[in-house]
């Protein structure tokens, strides 16, 4: 009898331990159980470890992130059909000393970020090293930047910081202490975060959710001061969202519009097929969403998103010059409520 008592008690320790390492996806997105400690789900000790480590659990998110904007928005070189000639030689811009020099091809390609920037790692380095432009229906490479870095006359290709990488490849972006495995453009972890913590704990606070996941990004740029005027960087349309009525009111998040990872049947990020009538549906047809929430038209690379002040700084408020590239902000009233805003 004692003999059948611990052969039990083996075969149940057994079981446990093969029906335990399953219960994780069965209970995805439970709080941290009682008794964890704070840092453990503290996220800045968190790493990066790949979208497939999420997929596993949530079941049917690649095929909606691969089809949205975000999914898109960070292709391979070979889908632009260009060819990087070994002639070309580009140079890292230094404060002080002797540029460093490399050749073009020696880089090693991760891809095309927002159909223009081509990011390369050179000396295990992560650079803006091209860039690609539609030319009369072709793709063509083109610099990043150009500078006379040796002062003979002619510009050089410059390759630029991967300042954007922190959002669009943060696999990429960091460095090898906070990656488990790099994943070359956009992830689940850009808006989520590292996710090693909440892959280990299923915790919900060990990841980026809501609002936060997204105005972490899309809010980052603010205008830089050059004299009197402001110029607007990128994503500043969303950024205006903060002075909006939507921030104070009941549509304070953004996936009170917007979707997490699918996309309406135009292929837009909404919870309607039209912001008109996503305004709609509060507002009734009466208002008039391209009027509320303009492009702007001085955004040479198509970078900015739509105004989301929702009518407190439209385009004439900005007193804007059609006539210049940068997208300034010239009007005193609007610089003084927009600098009030400014965290820098």
């Amino acid at each position: 009898m004692q003999k059948n008592k611990k052969l039990i008690s083996v075969v149940m320790v057994i079981i446990a331990a093969l029906v335990i390492p399953f219960m994780g996806c069965a209970k995805k997105d439970e709080p941290a159980p009682d008794g964890k400690k704070d840092e453990e789900i503290n996220q800045a000790q968190a790493i990066y470890v790949g979208s497939d480590k999420c997929y596993g659990c949530h079941t049917g998110k690649e095929e909606e992130v691969s089809a949205n904007s975000h999914g898109t928005a960070f292709k391979s070189l070979e889908s632009f059909n260009v060819k990087i000639d070994e002639q070309i030689k580009v140079y890292e811009e230094v404060k002080d000393g002797e540029p460093k020099t490399y050749s073009l091809q020696d880089a090693k390609i991760a891809g095309v970020m927002s159909d223009h920037y081509v990011i390369g790692a050179l000396d295990d380095k992560y650079f803006r090293v091209a860039g690609v432009h539609l030319e009369n229906g072709q793709w063509k490479l083109e610099p990043a930047d150009t500078k006379d870095i040796n002062n003979d006359g002619t510009e050089d290709w410059l390759i630029k910081g991967y300042t954007c990488g922190d959002c669009h490849s943060p696999g990429l972006a960091q460095g090898p202490e906070k990656i488990a495995t790099a994943e070359p453009g956009f992830s689940c972890e850009s808006c989520h975060g590292p996710g090693s913590i909440h892959v280990t704990t299923k915790a919900k606070d060990a990841i980026s959710n809501g609002k936060e996941a997204c105005v972490n990004c899309h809010t980052a740029s603010e205008p830089e001061v050059e004299g009197d005027i402001l110029i607007a960087q990128n994503h500043y349309g969303t950024r205006s969202w903060f002075d909006s009525n939507h921030n104070k009111g009941s549509a304070e998040d953004c996936l009170n519009c917007h979707t997490a990872h699918s996309v309406n049947s135009e292929g837009k990020m909404l919870i309607q097929n039209s912001a008109q009538e996503v305004c709609g549906n509060c507002h009734g047809n009466a208002m008039n969403a391209e009027d509320l929430m303009w492009v702007n038209p001085t955004d040479a690379r198509d970078h900015f998103t739509k105004d989301h002040s929702f009518g407190k700084y439209p385009y004439e408020a900005y007193d804007d010059d059609p006539e210049t590239k940068p997208v300034e902000i010239r009007n005193p009233d609007t610089i003084t409520k927009m600098k009030k805003k400014m965290t820098k």
